[in-house]
């Protein structure tokens, strides 16, 4: 079905005020980005529409309202005033009546109605048309729990964060006006279905069948809501439904209710956790979002195989003891890691590593097989079971070089550890001694074990031994590298391809570029 108008403004007259000679009012300006926006996403002239309220006033209007029947989508900009308005309130019932008798309130699993978040208000105190509705929120809490508004005039960082956030609701306003706009006859449904069907049919013989549709991307504390929104953009732009699409409640019990149905629609669960605590739904427990989240998602791995990834960003400076429990739980935890990847480094790389999961998880014939005819060099990577995520980057590349990487054994009993260590270094061409979070004594215990290698009855010369420097930075590596020592990778920068030149030549392995 086609409607004349895109969308429709309602809004509180005071969050239109200018707030500097050279501003138009943050409602005026955030109309002229969304409509602009959309319409380049849709590919036509777009719609969008609202009461000027030349008077000044929040005025409930019949002419407003007539056009109701009209409009496909009723956004609500809200504010401390514009909760406070009767009128205001009003234009959301009746667009809910109106709507309710033209295609329905949703679309799919689309509302129809969205929620533009200009200030925090409690969600018990909106309207229970809205109260559930997915939120964008146009502001963030700084250290201090106070919310800094996303507005343009500020520049820098607080415009980004407008833009990218009006990206984000203009995205998905194209979407539900997509769906909307789609008319068509059962008859003209069901030569399409079969069309599909035999075009699946086509696809299976060269294409896998895609495993992966929707993807629950965890709440997080403020200061990474930035990274989460970036994530969430590029997985929206490549076909997958990111859940949760409303807000959660801030009621522990349905906290857990609503997180529990949104991770059994899900695929795939991906974390992210950062320096500060986050926030605490009501309830006897006084656990964080982000905790409850990850205890929610470890039951459901343990119970159904859920895949999950775990981001950890930078945490230097790190000071709610509580926030460092819980990260000290990740990193040692069996329970806390329960079917995750845990992965430490920049964001890109994190972003990198989740394209990375999700193309393996839809198709594991991708999956690098590594065996005995896959490569004609082995490379044994010792590393401490904390620094396993933060090889990552250092496994693909090598592996891209048509090499085969093996790491230590973690888990098991004594001997079964043993048996595989003395098994990759009879088999291995080169060693290479990952010193990240291992302290001093680690290494010289693996150095130790190192120089034994001439007892293993191996059947080929060792070609090169080398050690790897990553974060954090200690003494000992700093004299390392200070007394330059031979065969020392200093990786502390982070990692670069160039880094390992000499490693790759000196096990002759075609192309080093």
């Amino acid at each position: 079905m086609k409607f004349e108008k895109h969308a429709f403004i309602s809004y509180a007259h005071i969050d239109n005020k200018p707030i500097s000679d050279e501003d138009e009012g943050w409602i005026s300006d955030f109309h002229a980005s969304l409509e602009s926006l959309v319409s380049m996403k849709l590919g036509e002239n777009v719609k969008i529409w609202r009461d000027n309220k030349l008077k000044g006033l929040d005025i409930f209007s019949d002419e407003i309202v007539g056009q109701f029947p009209k409009t496909a989508l009723f956004i609500s900009v809200i504010s401390p005033r514009y909760i406070n308005s009767e009128w205001c309130t009003k234009e959301i019932k009746e667009f809910c009546r109106v709507a309710s008798e033209n295609l329905g309130i949703r679309v799919e699993n689309k509302s129809r109605i969205l929620k533009v978040i200009k200030t925090p208000v409690n969600r018990e105190k909106m309207p229970e048309e809205i109260a559930e509705s997915l939120g964008y929120e146009f502001y963030k809490l700084d250290e201090n729990g106070r919310p800094k508004e996303f507005n343009k005039i500020f520049g820098g960082e607080a415009e980004q964060a407008y833009l990218n956030r009006v990206d984000d609701l203009a995205y998905d306003i194209q979407e539900i006006i997509n769906m909307l706009n789609e008319s068509r006859t059962d008859e003209s449904r069901a030569e399409e279905s079969r069309t599909e069907e035999l075009s699946v049919d086509k696809e299976k013989l060269t294409i896998p069948h895609r495993k992966i549709s929707t993807i629950y991307v965890a709440q997080t504390s403020y200061e990474l809501l930035e990274a989460r929104d970036q994530l969430v953009r590029e997985l929206k732009d490549h076909g997958y439904q990111v859940l949760p699409d409303t807000s959660l409640s801030m009621n522990a019990d349905q906290f857990k209710q609503e997180v529990s149905d949104s991770l059994d629609k899900s695929q795939l669960a991906i974390h992210f956790v950062g320096k500060l605590y986050g926030g605490i739904p009501d309830g006897p427990e006084e656990k964080s979002a982000i905790i409850l989240q990850n205890e929610i998602a470890a039951e459901k791995s343990k119970l159904n195989g859920l895949a999950r990834m775990i981001w950890i960003a930078n945490l230097l400076g790190v000071e709610d003891e509580r926030q460092k429990r819980f990260i000290q739980s990740i990193n040692e935890s069996e329970e806390s890691q329960q079917g995750a990847e845990v992965i430490e480094g920049s964001l890109e790389v994190f972003k990198s590593t989740v394209f990375d999961k999700l193309r393996q998880l839809e198709n594991p014939s991708l999956t690098p097989l590594i065996d005995d005819t896959a490569s004609d060099k082995k490379i044994f990577l010792i590393c401490d079971a904390k620094d396993r995520a933060a090889t990552l980057p250092l496994r693909k590349f090598l592996i891209s070089k048509q090499l085969e990487v093996n790491i230590p054994l973690f888990e098991g009993d004594s001997s079964s550890i043993r048996k595989d260590l003395e098994e990759n270094l009879t088999r291995c061409d080169a060693i290479l001694l990952f010193y990240g979070k291992g302290d001093e004594y680690w290494k010289r215990s693996k150095m130790s074990e190192l120089r034994k290698i001439n007892s293993y009855p191996r059947e080929k010369p060792l070609l090169a031994t080398y050690t790897y420097l990553a974060d954090p930075d200690t003494i000992d590596k700093i004299e390392m590298i200070e007394l330059g020592m031979e065969n020392v990778i200093n990786g502390m920068g982070g990692f670069s391809p160039e880094l390992l030149d000499e490693l790759l030549n000196k096990i002759e392995h075609v192309s080093v570029s």
